[in-house]
């Protein structure tokens, strides 16, 4: 093999997140990052309620693993408050939305992929009120997902599109 062909192999080997999630399609603007914006601005809503302690349970059943280090997490809880998106101060939980400040990807122990998954979890599992009607957190994220999902051109644009559509304004 020539060294041009080593070295084009050896580029292609190990691609990070960061690279996968620049070109997923939406030119700009990433389908993961935007997907995960609006995941967390539909937390941000769920744990406004009333029930905010039960919006962060996880299934007894379920437990989350990270394969890389082998770690174990108990709880999607523990999940996105070790990984610095959820934030507990005077006993109230709120969400982190500042990506740098997250402990997730590279030398961290937590990935996006465990992220999502806990995420998508959280979602799923309770059902309130959206813009009067009642679904899950999920279901609230599916139909924005297959609603607005590739329409916008900016960062700017998806989290103005998602804080709208999460106060029912659109």
């Amino acid at each position: 093999m020539t060294p041009l062909c080593l070295t084009l192999i050896a580029a292609s080997c190990h691609p990070t997140e960061e690279v996968a999630e620049e070109g997923d399609g939406l030119g700009d603007v990433s389908l993961r990052w935007s997907s995960r914006m609006a995941k967390l601005h539909i937390l941000d809503a769920m744990l406004q309620g009333e029930d905010a302690d039960e919006v962060i349970l996880l299934d007894e059943q379920q437990v989350f693993l990270s394969d890389p280090k082998g770690e174990r997490w108990d709880s999607n809880h523990q999940v996105l408050v070790e990984s610095g998106i959820l934030v507990e101060q005077s006993g109230e939980i709120s969400v982190n939305f500042d990506e740098e400040t997250w402990n997730v990807g590279g030398d961290h122990d937590i990935s996006f992929d465990d992220v999502g998954q806990a995420l998508t979890t959280v979602l799923s599992l309770k059902t309130l009120n959206w813009c009067g009607e009642e679904m899950t957190g999920g279901r609230f994220f599916s139909l924005w997902h297959d609603r607005f999902q590739g329409s916008l051109s900016s960062e700017d644009e998806y989290l103005e599109n998602i804080e709208d559509y999460v106060a029912c304004r659109l």
